[in-house]
């Protein structure tokens, strides 16, 4: 979660705990990287191998902290949509 900008926005960023492997924030939380890898049970990842990762980034009114409830919230949700996108995803591809 991001320092809220002067008009009280927030960058939520949920990710894929199984494929992410570190998060990075700069400029006093304005700027942020992910690194996403195949997983832990994966020691090398092969040439033209491919993986997929789950992330959302919100954008929240949120001056002040959001409470545990709504983190919460947003996580399961989060949760709950992978199968519906993962289905998308395999729709697209065909």
């Amino acid at each position: 979660m991001s320092q809220a900008s002067p008009a009280g926005w927030r960058s939520v960023i949920l990710l894929d705990p199984e494929k992410t492997a570190a998060v990075t924030c700069g400029m006093e939380g304005t700027a942020m990287d992910f690194i996403f890898y195949p997983g832990h049970k994966k020691r090398v990842f092969p040439p033209e191998g491919r993986f997929r990762s789950h992330l959302r980034h919100l954008m929240v009114k949120s001056p002040g902290l959001p409470n545990r409830e709504q983190l919460e919230e947003w996580w399961a949700e989060f949760r709950r949509a992978r199968p519906e996108l993962e289905r998308r995803l395999d729709e697209f591809r065909k």
